[in-house]
């Protein structure tokens, strides 16, 4: 009943990429986030912002859950395509254990992925809903809320990645891949991870040739990414480096 009720919520295809609706959920989440993120900064005290890293962490985890496959399969979704096997789901559950645990690792994975995988389904978003069917709200909802908890981390948490996470990401992404590939078979609509078909809408993938060659560039198009995703760390590190040089020989003169 609740997919009949819903079934004239949706696109032809998908969302028009930068049209008015897409454009107004970016306009929507960029304030919120960055007021958010502002608020957390300024005001948190460690005990707060502790305590609300947490909270993200939970939300993150149960958003995941209640939506794929939950919210899916009320709305009429197969199982089988309504799996959290994206890059994107594997992301929220990394938000959730770094939020939760404070793990390394958990950030490392929750970093490359939300900024270089979330950050793309934003700006690309393969969504054939509108406004407000369930799964239109949900899909903006989630790629922001792992996006923020990852810059919650780094910004009021004050975690970051180091140049040796971005072989590990690399390597655990490959795996991921390569477990999750055959997964896609056992359903003509299942596409998880975008490894048998690039996405309808349009995306980075069609720029990359087509299937399966696409999926080799992907590999070299995550590296640049990570790196990209890096490099505030980098000219950080390379600069106080140079303070700290400039500051011994000056010590020494």
């Amino acid at each position: 009943m609740l997919k009949e009720f819903f079934s004239g919520l949706s696109y032809e295809n998908t969302i028009p990429m930068f049209g008015r609706d897409h454009l107004i959920y970016l306009a929507v989440i960029i304030v919120v986030s960055t007021t958010f993120l502002i608020i957390a900064k300024k005001k948190f005290s460690p005990g707060t912002a502790d305590k609300a890293g947490t909270v993200i962490g939970i939300i993150a985890l149960v958003h995941l859950f209640l939506e794929i496959p939950t919210l899916r399969l009320i709305l009429g979704e197969h199982l089988l395509t309504s799996l959290p096997l994206h890059l994107c789901n594997f992301g929220m559950i990394m938000v959730g254990i770094l939020l939760i645990t404070r793990k390394q690792w958990a950030l490392d994975l929750a970093y490359f992925w939300a900024l270089c995988g979330a950050s793309q389904s934003l700006l690309t978003p393969d969504l054939q809903y509108m406004f407000p069917h369930p799964l239109a709200v949900t899909f903006f909802t989630a790629h922001t809320i792992e996006i923020v908890g990852v810059l919650y981390a780094v910004i009021v948490l004050k975690m970051r990645p180091y140049w040796s996470s971005i072989p590990r990401v690399f390597m655990v992404t490959l795996a991921l891949a390569i477990v999750v590939f055959p997964i896609n078979y056992i359903h003509p609509d299942a596409n998880y991870m975008f490894l048998k078909f690039a996405p309808v809408g349009g995306s980075l993938i069609d720029f990359l040739g087509p299937w399966p060659w696409y999926i080799l560039s992907l590999t070299g198009v995550a590296i640049v990414f990570f790196v990209i995703a890096y490099l505030p760390y980098a000219i950080a590190d390379a600069l106080k480096k140079t303070d700290l040089k400039n500051t011994t020989t000056g010590i020494a003169q």
